[in-house]
């Protein structure tokens, strides 16, 4: 078996155990607190979501350089580069932390008679960030040279405690700040299991350098990878912000936690994304290897259209039998979400092989384009479907999203012209009616 495919194998296997776990969470989570205190919950997960982005495009620069140079003494230079630029990060956060405490429950999330525990959700979401930062060097340093054996012995290993710390902090205290703190305290269990079931960091590389200039230049070469994430992010989060500034806790609990369940289709496409993006950069940096790399992504991308179309025929078909144990409080909403999702899901590949060639700005342009497609689209339509309506425009984004994200990649194709009414394109088309007529049939 050749190294990628083992790799696809340890990230895979951990991921199916743990998205078994995520995915049985969620209804126990909707049982235990309700779908308001979620609706709280969710706001903690989107805020964390947002300060994570702060270091990504750091992390995605240092990844693809540890990719490219495999001696020790280049590794540890860039790992000790890494280290300072991340420790001028963590300041800068403590520096802005009373401002970004005072934003979000005043203009981000304003929720009624609850300012006080927003500001408090704000706050821990940036302490998560905070104490995350020891794991994220380890995970990086590991994700660039393919260990993914390690990387998905620690991802077993701290995601079934992690799922079960939790659980059982909801059945015992049924509360949603005891939950976010359990939160906060695995992270400090995480630095530990990274250290003990990862390939650790060679002793010399924890010893920062600060180069003058070099921060600001890693910084601009790593801007577009963190815009085109911070973008990404925003498109998955708009959905929690229409429905907050529209509707009650109640509706935003809904909509999330079928949002959640239903992003667990992520399992197969983020697996595939840790394992690629590293490989991708490598052969991308090769002139023979980029065509050879190119024909494989747009064969692939034509059997995932198909795939994550009958799974979402199979999901109408199963998903009422299991509901009561799914605990999904709209189905209508869930599977227009799911079919948003499972069209996201398709376009991963695609996007993570765009990143590796250095296409930021293309990325970052069509991600913008779904968040006015989603608010838009909502805007005109709320008045007449209610509620519902952000599954309409998620799908919608996401329809639009995935055909365009396909057609770019196709034209990366040297002597390859964009076709519009190919037999690729009317083949998509096809299966899109026929999974939208297996849901208007169903419901």
């Amino acid at each position: 078996m050749s190294k990628f495919k083992k790799n696809l194998t340890y990230v895979y296997s951990t991921n199916i155990i743990l998205g078994v776990l995520g995915f049985s969470f969620i209804p126990l989570a909707v049982y235990f607190i309700g779908v308001e205190k979620y609706g709280v919950y969710s706001i903690f997960i989107i805020i964390t979501s947002f300060a994570g982005i702060v270091e990504y495009g750091v992390t995605k620069f240092f990844t693809r350089e540890l990719a490219r140079m495999k001696d020790s003494e280049g590794q540890i230079y860039n790992l000790k580069l890494c280290v300072g630029i991340y420790l001028k990060i963590a300041i800068s956060v403590v520096i802005i932390s009373p401002v970004f405490i005072k934003i979000i429950p005043t203009y981000i999330f304003p929720i009624e008679d609850n300012y006080f525990l927003v500001g408090l959700i704000a706050a821990f979401s940036l302490l998560d960030f905070l104490l995350s930062l020891p794991t994220t060097i380890v995970r990086m340093y590991n994700i660039g040279n393919e260990k993914f054996n390690l990387l998905s012995k620690f991802n077993l290993i701290s995601g079934v405690s992690r799922h079960l710390t939790l659980l059982i902090s909801l059945v015992i205290f049924q509360s949603v700040i005891i939950l976010i703190i359990t939160t906060l305290l695995r992270r400090l269990i995480d630095i530990y299991y990274a250290n003990k079931f990862m390939e650790k960091l060679p002793y010399s590389a924890w010893k920062p350098i600060f180069i003058k200039g070099k921060f600001k230049e890693v910084i601009n070469q790593s801007f577009y990878l963190s815009m085109s994430q911070l973008i990404q992010v925003s498109v998955v989060s708009i959905g929690v912000y229409l429905i907050n500034m529209n509707y009650s806790l109640k509706e935003l609990g809904i909509y999330k936690s079928s949002f959640d369940l239903a992003s667990k289709i992520w399992f197969i496409s983020n697996g595939l994304g840790i394992v690629i993006y590293p490989r991708f950069s490598a052969l991308n940096a090769n002139k023979e290897n980029k065509e050879i790399l190119l024909n494989k992504v747009i064969k692939f991308t034509k059997v995932s259209w198909v795939i994550y179309n009958i799974v979402f025929i199979l999901a109408i078909i199963i998903v009422p039998y299991i509901n009561s144990f799914l605990n999904i409080q709209n189905l209508n909403l869930f599977f227009l979400l799911f079919f948003g999702l499972c069209l996201n899901a398709h376009s991963n590949l695609n996007f993570e092989f765009l990143q590796s060639k250095g296409k930021f700005r293309l990325v970052s342009l069509l991600n913008v384009s779904i968040i006015f497609i989603i608010v838009i689209s909502f805007v005109l339509l709320n008045g007449r479907l209610g509620f519902i309506t952000i599954g309409y425009s998620w799908l919608l984004s996401q329809l639009i999203y995935s055909f365009c994200i396909d057609f770019s990649v196709i034209k990366q194709k040297s002597n390859q012209r964009m076709k519009f009414l190919s037999l690729d394109f009317l083949v998509k088309v096809a299966m899109i009616l026929l999974s939208l007529t297996f849901f208007r049939v169903f419901y």
